[in-house]
């Protein structure tokens, strides 16, 4: 996947961790789905907790940790205090002390974390190269045994 100079000047500018991690770019632009969707593998759909984009009914329209960690349960995973070992599948969710801004999954198959970058690109990265002024620092991780 090749980004041009410019923009990878841009993502490092909104990642300043990223820039010195290990990653890479994996898709090109796609605003048909966000980084909740993508964490939950579904690439078809916008997931985000207000009335237009899609979420899951009975879960609270507020961006709190506590939402979207109650949005994680009702699709079976759970909080971890630990990062479980690579093949369990796993999200992190990152923000600030009031909101949810970002969430990532990990890979099965390598054990490293994919996050879509907004209607950017999709991208693997270490656990906390995406934590920035954007998305917030690392809040919760949760899983699920399949």
């Amino acid at each position: 996947m090749r980004v041009s100079s410019s923009l990878k000047a841009e993502i490092y500018a909104a990642f300043p961790k990223l820039r010195n991690a290990k990653h890479r770019f994996t898709s090109p632009e796609d605003n048909g789905y966000n980084c909740i969707a993508w964490s939950i593998g579904d690439n078809a759909r916008r997931w985000w907790p207000d009335v237009v984009l899609y979420w899951p009914t009975g879960i609270p329209l507020d961006d709190s940790l506590e939402s979207f960690i109650r949005m994680y349960e009702s699709l079976g995973f759970h909080l971890s205090d630990l990062v479980p070992e690579v093949g369990i599948e796993a999200v992190a969710i990152f923000g600030d002390a009031g909101s949810v801004k970002h969430a990532a999954r990990r890979s099965l198959a390598t054990g490293m974390w994919m996050s879509k970058l907004g209607s950017s690109f999709d991208i693997e990265h270490t656990l906390k190269a995406v934590e920035s002024a954007a998305y917030g620092q690392l809040l919760a991780i949760m899983y699920k045994r399949s």
